[in-house]
């Protein structure tokens, strides 16, 4: 579940980053084509669980991620990526 690559990526947004995420970015893009409907930066993606009924029966679903299309500059070059709103507010902290 919590594998070495995950962890670095979330040491890396946990220090004071500037308010553009290419580094994070190029990191990501950079090694290999991105999964779509996935966040670039943080990697969220679909979750899936239960609904539950008031009488105890479960049915699966799933839970989206709140993603929106940005233009990301990525060593000058525009390009659209998904972000999730967490990663967009961090980014706008400054």
């Amino acid at each position: 579940m919590f594998d070495k690559h995950n962890l670095e990526r979330k040491r890396v947004l946990s220090e004071k980053q500037e308010t553009s995420f290419s580094p994070l970015l190029t990191q990501k893009i950079g090694g290999k084509k991105t999964m779509a409907r996935e966040c670039a930066v943080c990697l969220k993606r679909r979750a899936s669980g239960n609904n539950v009924s008031h009488s105890n029966r479960k049915t699966r679903r799933s839970f989206g991620v709140n993603l929106k299309k940005v233009n990301v500059e990525l060593d000058g070059v525009e390009k659209k990526e998904y972000l999730c709103t967490r990663c967009m507010r961090t980014a706008n902290k400054d």
